[in-house]
């Protein structure tokens, strides 16, 4: 790290997992500094994807500079990176006084992330950028997005004939489809869409109708000889010689040609009664029957497809638009249009001036998780520095590519790779523990193990201290590296439950320090699975905290907290009130209310409580009311009580905050709140706000639930992979050879590009295998768990084969332990007694305070009681 020369263009350094990503940029920034004496704290560029990343970037970069500073002057450090700089750097005052200067000014340091780069650049360069000052930043634009397909919607179907909606709804093109769609086009702006020419909508539409009109006709002209046909159907086989099949079929054909139009399952009957579905159900030897509405059927389907495919089309062009359009017109812009609008003003005109602005601003760039880009985000540090002789570095690890879903391209990593005329790979493993290190190189030193041929396995090896505090159970050492094998009938939560509590019955440590809830994890691929074991490990009594992106407003208290709210909003709806009493909030029993029900008095004391309820909502706001509400009824202590009381309570407490704001920020009164409520509710089970996802139930030492995706750059002592082997649904889109790996969602055959997508959606499970694999620093245990029947299709298939015929090297390895899944069980866990400490004592000062000067304001000093105090002295 303090040899390798650096130089000017473009330079990829690989991170494999562990290996010191962090700790390497925060080394560049020290060489940058003292190495090129033009540079400045404020001409080095850091960007990183998250603000999380960006505040741990910032913190250990500070810090960096802190500690060299320190080794510079005392001449003594254990970090021999920090000496072999001293020995280069120290006899020069001017390079010491560098840092210095950096540590003094280090708040001017541009560490971004990606967005708030570009929101600076567009900010500085309004002119050159084409950006209006005033332009407001939005974090969430869903409304404007459901805006633009209603209006489509409304546009095509809400006049004129009412077929083509149902050929619409019936290929599944409704509201909600065109919405996802949209919000895929935000994540992939550059998205290509094939056929990329069609026939216009309209045209097809009037070929529907004319098609139409003309099938009616021959239909009631025909109706009587078709009856007459399936029901004496000699010359057919299959479902056409069944007049149980073919009579209610026909029966539907007449309901979909008739005014009306029939419903959407009625619309199936079309393809029984088309010719080339005729054709394979005639008998061998008997003549294929013919009739005008059977080649019509053809016809129809055949527009059907068209149709189908032309709505889709116009419906990108129309969204791509209309976004653009709508958001000029009302001066705001999204996060992704941050880096849409910076990669136009750069490909502009005046572009080549703007990037030398840039670049004269910032000398040096430092590109952190670049493995995570895009396109656009490539396109924008390519114009910027390709061809100068600023120094850039791209830092990242194409096999922890995991963030496909949100608009991450492994292919754009991939070509920037090919494209970079220097590339570096860190080879350490400053994580784990050498065995853990030595598993991981087993599994995955093979040919190919990411399916993808540009991105390889570098074996890493483990650090020198990687050994000094090792996990042992019972005083003894295991294999690091465990691979249970399991069935399709285990119930895995609860035998990753039963596992953590032998792990903490087992007087296991971790160096000298016995090993307790906080040390462990549990990785899982979907937040349903995560909420499963949570639940297995709650029945056992052990804590845990969840991980979520899960949606707040499609829980349990989401759903209670609507039925209280509503018998407030209503109080006079007797209903609206026992539904509100019965839940777990407020919590009455069946027994209770049928009792209250029959006791006059204490039901109208009840109702009087939820009309004091409804006044104190209208006239001090909803906050207060529900405030109010939980402290009368015991809210807090009831939802305690339970054995998820703690996930209870921040829910609603969450739910709360929530509906405050929302009560804030759009005025609204009672009616108006449970409506955006309902709407909230509505919505899918993950968050599309970060506001809206689940909270931390708890700041506890607890057993970490979380997700693969979430467990990225994050490390654990000991981890649990059970849903490894777990197969997803490939994405809709794939990237095309043909078009420069452009990534393509093609419309008219998404079935020609089946193999493709599924190879794209392996490798990313790979990569996800990956990720899990490499969270550990003493020991991690994964389940596979092969299907019943047909073949398996998981990362562990792929990389090892399967559970009987494991790859030799894997069979024979020394940190490697295969073994059939534990059996559960249902021993509890009783935490061990914590002994009181001493009550803490406050330290006395025992210093002294100079009273010789002191600090006034101007108000005081002309007032004259300033030097009143002088004159008293101290």
């Amino acid at each position: 790290m303090s040899s390798t020369e650096i130089a000017a263009g473009t330079t990829l350094v690989e991170a494999s997992a562990g290996t010191g990503k962090t700790y390497t940029i925060s080394a560049l920034v020290l060489r940058l500094l003292l190495e090129r004496p033009e540079l400045t704290i404020d001409r080095i560029l850091v960007t990183t994807f998250t603000e999380l990343a960006t505040a741990e970037l910032r913190s250990r970069i500070r810090q960096r500079l802190r500690d060299a500073i320190a080794a510079f002057h005392s001449g003594k450090t254990e970090d021999e990176f920090l000496a072999r700089l001293r020995q280069e750097h120290g006899r020069d005052p001017a390079a010491v006084a560098r840092l210095e200067a950096a540590l003094v000014n280090f708040d001017e340091a541009p560490i971004y992330t990606i967005h708030g780069f570009c929101q600076r650049v567009l900010a500085e360069r309004a002119f050159e950028s084409g950006t209006l000052f005033d332009a407001e930043l939005v974090a969430n634009q869903s409304d404007l997005l459901r805006e633009i397909v209603h209006d489509f919607w409304r546009r095509h179907f809400y006049e004129g004939e009412r077929f083509p909606a149902l050929l619409a709804l019936k290929n599944k093109l409704t509201p909600d489809k065109f919405t996802k769609d949209l919000e895929e086009l935000t994540k992939n702006p550059n998205l290509r869409i094939l056929p990329q020419e069609t026939r216009s909508l309209g045209e097809i539409t009037g070929d529907l109708s004319a098609t139409l009109a003309e099938l009616r006709r021959s239909w009631a002209k025909e109706e009587k000889k078709l009856r007459s046909l399936f029901k004496d159907a000699a010359w057919a086989k299959n479902n056409s010689a069944k007049v149980e099949k073919t009579l209610p079929l026909l029966d539907a054909l007449g309901h979909c040609l008739s005014e009306e139009g029939g419903t959407i399952e009625q619309l199936a009957c079309l393809e029984s009664f088309a010719t080339r579905k005729i054709r394979k159900d005639v008998r061998a030897g008997q003549a294929e029957p013919q009739s005008p509405v059977f080649e019509l059927c053809d016809r129809l389907l055949d527009l059907e497809s068209e149709f189908r495919v032309a709505l889709q089309a116009e419906f990108f062009s129309y969204a791509r638009t209309q976004l653009r359009e709508r958001k000029l017109l009302r001066n705001v812009l999204s996060f992704d249009d941050l880096l849409t609008r910076l990669d136009a003003a750069l490909a502009a005109p005046g572009g080549a001036a703007l990037a030398q602005s840039i670049r004269e601003k910032y000398q040096a760039a430092l590109i952190d998780e670049f493995q995570d880009t895009d396109p656009v985000q490539y396109a924008i540090f390519s114009r910027i520095y390709e061809g100068s002789s600023a120094p850039v570095a791209f830092i990242g690890d194409p096999k922890q590519a995991i963030y496909g879903f949100r608009g991450a391209d492994v292919f754009t990593y991939l070509r920037a790779a090919a494209a970079a005329p220097r590339e570096f790979t860190l080879t350490t493993n400053w994580r784990s523990e050498s065995g853990l290190v030595e598993a991981v190189n087993v599994l995955f030193d093979r040919e190919k193990p990411f399916l993808l041929d540009e991105i390889e396995f570098d074996r890493v090896s483990p650090s020198p201290r990687a050994d000094e505090k090792p996990l042992r159970i019972g005083g003894e050492t295991e294999r690091p590296f465990h691979l249970w094998v399991g069935q399709k009938e285990d119930d895995l939560p609860e035998v990753v439950a039963a596992e953590v509590v032998r792990l903490l019955t087992s007087s296991a440590t971790i160096g000298t320090e016995p090993l307790e809830p906080r040390h462990l994890a549990i990785l899982t691929s979907t937040n349903a699975q995560a909420a499963q074991v949570q639940e297995a490990l709650r029945h056992r009594r052990v804590p845990s905290v969840l991980y979520s992106s899960a949606n707040i407003f499609t829980t349990h208290e989401a759903a209670e907290l609507c039925d209280v709210l509503a018998a407030v909003a209503q109080p006079s709806y007797e209903k609206f009130v026992r539904a509100a009493l019965a839940t777990d909030a407020l919590g009455k029993t069946g027994n209770e209310l049928d009792a209250l029900l029959h006791d006059e008095k204490g039901w109208e004391t009840e109702v009087l409580r939820f009309q004091k309820h409804h006044q104190i909502w209208r006239d001090r706001g909803f906050i207060q009311m529900l405030r109010q509400l939980a402290s009368e009824h015991g809210v807090r202590p009831r939802l305690l009580g339970f054995p998820d009381g703690e996930r209870r309570l921040t829910n609603f407490l969450h739910l709360a905050e929530l509906l405050h704001a929302a009560c804030v920020e759009h005025r609204l009164g009672m009616n108006g709140l449970l409506k955006w409520l309902g709407q909230q509710m509505e919505g899918t089970g993950f968050a599309d706000r970060e506001e809206h996802e689940l909270r931390l139930e708890s700041d506890e030492k607890a057993v970490r639930i979380i997700t693969v995706h979430k467990s990225k750059g994050l490390e654990f002592d000991i981890v649990f992979c059970p849903f490894v082997w777990h197969v997803g649904r490939p994405r809709p889109t794939f990237h095309d050879p043909a078009a420069e790996n452009r990534l393509t969602l093609d419309l008219r055959n998404p079935e020609a590009q089946k193999e493709r997508r599924e190879a794209e959606a392996r490798a990313e499970q790979l990569r996800q295998f990956y990720v899990a694999l490499t969270r550990a620093k003493h020991r991690c245990a994964m389940v596979w768990r092969p299907p019943g029947r047909g073949e398996d299709k998981s990362a562990p298939a792929y990389l090892l084969g399967s559970p009987g015929a494991l790859p030799d090297e894997v069979q024979s390895s020394e940190t490697i332990a295969v073994a059939p899944l534990p059996a559960a069980s249902d021993r509890i866990w009783n935490p061990p007694k914590v002994v009181a400490s001493a009550a803490p004592q406050a330290r006395l000062f025992t210093g002294a305070i100079d009273r010789s000067w002191g600090i006034a304001s101007f108000t005081r000093l002309v007032s004259g009681r300033e030097a009143d105090l002088l004159d008293e002295g101290p």
